[in-house]
């Protein structure tokens, strides 16, 4: 939950019908399915975060007027509350067929179409001509094919493969920021200095900028000076622009697998999953940064480095383009005992790898210098890549305890990918301080920082803490009379008391603040917790 006044809040709109045809001895059975939905939604986005302003210092020191180290190094505010209402059509159609062409063979045929129709005042965009030619995406075709066939006539051996284009929605909250941080705006984000901290308290000196030279008090006069309530004005923040050639991201995906009954109730499946996301979301910085020299104070000059500007902004210009991809390949293994003999249990391990350029919706490249967006640093493991997944479930009825039974869930996952950087050096004097720390191995010195952890000196380059938890039931399941059942159960989660950290946030990847520099501070979502447990009774009737 977010202790900021801010939305979306959204209504939705929708009208579905699909249709079945099921068409026996027609050189094989035929399953015919149909369908279309039209969705319409509308957003109202309302944001009043960061009204009140936030000073940045550069130490943890109690302010003290008469030392010049503890005052602000740099000042951000939103200039006005914003609101805003977007409206979305999506429109979609598909057809299939399941052929039973054998009784040893079945083929999948589909098709789908995607259209998503999402209109934007594109005024002030000097990519666009007409301000209410927002771009549509409208050639969203996507074949779908599968084939499963078993290899002996009693089934035991099956191969099952399949291959399909999946076209992703764009997610308005995303898209909507070409509004939100439009050219002209009542509501900015800007910052004080516009370009870099005040370089005068981290040198001991007090900072110049007049709305740090007070200390850490929000000079409202000056602002409204600057910024009058409610008058648009030419954005002195981040600008985000729409591309005329914004198109929806899609996937191919491929699926190829083998099931193997190896003996009554055991069964060994094996699959391979490859995915190439295309055409993702990746903005490209058209108003690029070259700081005077790497340190992290210095002075930057703003350069229309692509041309399509045509007159000076103060801060980043990003493109909303679709210039990202990511690959994802997977081998995924399971043996599975079905419920026999008072027991069943399930193994599965997944060995993979996710590598690209892009993976959300409002990515941003911030390791380009001009027009070189440095792409080989920027290419590495998506933030979810996990390379080892191991689950294994297992359940148990105990014998003549008339219903009491144990079960029990573990999960182990290898750590997940995170970037360390040096914020002290601008080692491409590009203006972003998020540059990679070179190839080597890096150790915290605070409680709790991780030790040796080897970094490739790229994005997303070393790995977080692994994870593993067991979770317990005991339960006891009583059948009365008349269908009537009584369950009394035990849980215990995480039964070993295990940390689970996630990997370092944001702000601890810093190399420069050695006090929090890769220390573990929060615990894994969903499953870090340390051990719990609850009982419980259900009354079935």
């Amino acid at each position: 939950a977010s202790t900021e006044s801010q939305g979306p809040w959204d209504s939705n709109y929708m009208v579905e019908d699909d249709y079945s045809w099921f068409v026996p001895n027609k050189h094989g059975a035929h399953d015919f399915k149909f369908g279309f939905r039209y969705n319409f939604t509308e957003l109202r986005r309302v944001s009043q975060i960061n009204e009140n302003g936030t000073f940045t210092f550069n130490t943890d020191l109690p302010f003290d007027a008469a030392n010049p180290r503890t005052y602000a190094e740099r000042f951000s505010i939103r200039t006005g509350a914003y609101n805003e209402y977007i409206k979305n059509h999506t429109n979609e159609a598909f057809a299939q067929d399941t052929w039973r062409v054998t009784p040893r063979t079945t083929l999948s045929l589909g098709v789908r179409y995607d259209l998503e129709i999402i209109p934007m005042d594109e005024t002030g965009n000097p990519l666009f001509k007409d301000p209410k030619a927002y771009p549509v995406d409208r050639n969203n075709i996507s074949p779908r094919v599968g084939l499963t066939h078993a290899l002996d006539a009693e089934g035991k051996s099956l191969v099952r493969a399949g291959y399909g284009i999946f076209y992703n929605r764009s997610i308005l909250g995303a898209v909507d920021d070409a509004i939100e941080f439009a050219k002209s705006t009542t509501s900015a984000v800007v910052m004080f200095p516009t370009n870099a901290a005040d370089p005068g308290p981290s040198a001991g000196r007090l900072p110049t900028d007049p709305f740090l030279a007070n200390g850490p008090v929000v000079n409202r006069t000056l602002l409204n000076q600057l910024y009058p309530p409610g008058v648009p004005l030419k954005n002195d923040g981040t600008v985000i622009f729409d591309s005329p050639n914004r198109q929806q991201p899609y996937a191919h995906q491929f699926t190829a697998g083998y099931v193997r009954q190896i003996a009554a109730q055991l069964a060994l499946h094996a699959d391979y999953v490859m995915m190439r996301n295309r055409d993702m979301f990746l903005s490209r910085n058209l108003n690029p940064a070259v700081r005077v020299d790497t340190s992290r104070t210095g002075a930057l000059t703003r350069v229309d480095a692509f041309g399509v500007l045509g007159e000076a902004y103060k801060q980043q210009v990003y493109l909303f383009e679709n210039t990202g991809w990511s690959n994802y390949d997977a081998l995924n293994l399971a043996l599975e005992k079905r419920y026999s003999r008072n027991w069943s249990a399930r193994v599965s391990y997944s060995l993979s790898k996710s590598r690209g350029i892009a993976e959300n919706q409002a990515d941003r490249d911030t390791y380009s210098f001009l027009t070189d967006q440095n792409y080989d640093l920027w290419t590495g493991p998506s933030s979810v890549d996990r390379t080892h997944v191991l689950s294994i479930g297992a359940r148990t009825e105990i014998p003549k305890t008339r219903g009491a039974n144990l079960s029990t869930t573990i999960r182990y996952m290898s750590g997940a990918p995170f970037t360390i950087y040096n914020s002290a050096v601008d080692v491409n004097r590009n203006g972003e301080l998020e540059d990679p720390v070179p190839v080597g191995t890096y150790s915290g010195t605070a409680l709790n920082g991780m030790q040796n952890v080897k970094f490739d000196g790229k994005r997303n380059g070393a790995r977080g803490p692994d994870y593993f938890q067991a979770d317990v039931r005991a339960g006891w399941h009583l059948p009365l009379q008349q269908r009537r059942t009584l369950e009394l159960f035990l849980d215990i989660y995480n039964i070993t008391n295990r940390a689970n950290f996630d990997i370092p946030i944001l702000a601890n990847r810093d190399q420069r603040v050695p006090s929090t520099f890769l220390v573990l501070t929060q615990l894994y979502g969903g499953g870090g917790f340390p051990r719990q447990a609850q009982a419980g009774v259900r009354f079935a009737f």
